[in-house]
């Protein structure tokens, strides 16, 4: 496949960088694996004229796949500036850092908390959709008064 690199500009590279970490992000970390494969596909789709379909887009491990297939990666690494993917590289590094040193802090945690705790939230709401209410709240103060009387040891 024949591509020709394009002008990129610095908001471009932001929201290469940006949209990298994204789509690796999962569960609360970076996977590197997905990071690298990402950053590829995403430079690639940044850096060259090369049109992909919107339906190819969706499945961005499959477009590494055929990248990988077609020497497309290949030949982007012969003709892409070195310190240009130096300089992507450095910067996804630190953000990554950044990025995983955030979700580490406290803040991180009570942003986890405050997604969890909505996703908690829809979970009970659903989960009692149909459940008397009322009923279970004079069921309660019944179960704590019932007691368990331990049985004598037999000898």
């Amino acid at each position: 496949m024949e591509f020709n690199l394009k002008k990129v500009t610095t908001e471009d590279r932001i929201q290469l960088i940006e949209s990298t970490i994204d789509e690796s992000y999962f569960n609360g970390i970076v996977n590197p694996m997905v990071l690298e494969i990402m950053f590829m596909v995403n430079t690639i789709l940044v850096y060259t004229n090369i049109k992909i379909s919107s339906e190819q887009l969706l499945d961005k491990m499959a477009l590494y796949d055929y990248f990988k297939d077609e020497g497309i990666i290949r030949e982007f690494n012969e003709v892409i500036d070195i310190d240009e993917i130096n300089y992507l590289r450095t910067s996804l590094d630190d953000w990554v850092f950044a990025f995983n040193q955030y979700n580490r802090s406290l803040a991180g945690a009570i942003d986890r908390l405050e997604i969890l705790s909505d996703s908690l939230l829809d979970r009970i709401s659903t989960a009692l959709e149909g459940v008397d209410l009322n009923a279970l709240s004079e069921v309660i103060p019944l179960a704590e008064e019932l007691t368990v009387v331990p049985r004598e040891p037999i000898e």
